[in-house]
């Protein structure tokens, strides 16, 4: 099995075509439909750790799943059932101490990203969704399962890599500083319009001390519209972090990225000569199918020329029979 590190550059992630970009604490990041796909019974194995090591060893102990039939509207149901408090609204400079400390169970997640609700195709009766990511403190990472039609991958980051995520999400992002009611108030004050058929997204942080969720009516149009508010720049920035770690997950590993990676650039060194190219970092989304398919969405921000700002895109797709295919665009912002 491949293994290879996660790293932390710069993120975005793509809404369809339309791409919302915000300032952000650490990087300028973007936010992807939050109806994205996560997966289904059959399961694949991917490992990453920064040591780009061969480990066959991916054994742990079972994984709490929690279906979306158990949770609540508003993102709280879960947190009450475990006897936990919504915190937040910590002011600037009265910040309280957060301890990056995990409890000794290795089958609760520290933290969890997902999505509910919005305009999204309807799922055969008796599907049971489960929440787009999970990662636990022994390392392990699930994707989770949103659609029939793709797998369930489950894989490894390595400790440094883990508390790295959790330090972003908790320290660079504020996570605790914020509570979804604040935030609805917030997007409400400066929104133009009403949001209809938007998703919700919802955190979950598990520490050993302090366990805070947050939920977010239509982040990604909230992205676009408000993105000048922080709280609002801080879960886009902890969507997009989520994100590329399950698309690092369901690449699968080095070799298959790389694959991807080299057919993409191939096709826009032709059709848009003079682009910078992709790079491993720039990988934004990826999917393994029951059907044998796969495929990966690269994204970057192209540097603005005479005013104008653009985005390229990279998709790569590999059928059940090994054919592959590739579409690259370059669309301004």
């Amino acid at each position: 099995m491949t293994v290879f590190r996660m790293g932390t550059p710069a993120l975005a992630i793509v809404f369809g075509v339309f791409v919302f970009v915000v300032n952000c604490p650490v990087a300028s990041v973007a936010q992807e439909n939050s109806g994205g796909n996560g997966a289904v019974a059959e399961q694949e194995t991917a490992t990453f750790d920064s040591n780009m090591r061969e480990d066959e060893s991916n054994a742990g102990p079972a994984v709490n799943r929690v279906p979306k039939a158990k949770r609540n509207e508003g993102g709280g149901g879960r947190l009450k059932k475990q006897g936990m408090s919504q915190r937040g609204n910590a002011k600037p400079g009265k910040r309280r101490e957060i301890k990056l400390e995990f409890a000794d169970d290795a089958t609760t997640p520290v933290l969890v990203m997902d999505f509910t609700g919005g305009f999204r195709a309807a799922n055969p009766d008796g599907f049971v969704e489960t929440p787009a990511l999970q990662v636990f403190s022994d390392g392990r990472v699930l994707t989770g399962r949103k659609s029939p039609l793709v797998k369930e991958v489950e894989g490894r980051i390595d400790p440094v890599e883990l508390k790295g995520l959790l330090a972003y999400v908790v320290d660079d992002c504020r996570f605790f500083d914020w509570n979804s009611e604040d935030i609805k108030k917030e997007i409400a004050a400066k929104s133009m319009g009403r949001m209809m058929d938007a998703g919700t997204t919802e955190f979950t942080v598990n520490l050993k001390d302090d366990q805070h969720e947050i939920s977010v009516y239509g982040l990604s149009v909230a992205a676009g519209n408000v993105a000048t508010i922080p709280s609002v720049a801080s879960m886009v920035a902890v969507s997009s972090r989520c994100r590329r770690v399950a698309a690092m997950i369901r690449i699968g590993s080095l070799e298959e990225a790389t694959v991807a990676l080299q057919a993409i650039n191939k096709s826009l060194a032709k059709e848009h000569p003079g682009v910078a190219e992709f790079t491993l970092e720039h990988i934004r989304h990826a999917e393994q199918f029951v059907d044998g398919r796969r495929s990966a969405t690269f994204l970057h921000e192209l540097p603005e020329v005479g005013g104008v700002r653009k985005m390229a895109f990279g998709t790569y797709e590999l059928s059940s029979e090994g054919k592959s295919s590739v579409v690259v665009s370059v669309v301004n912002r």
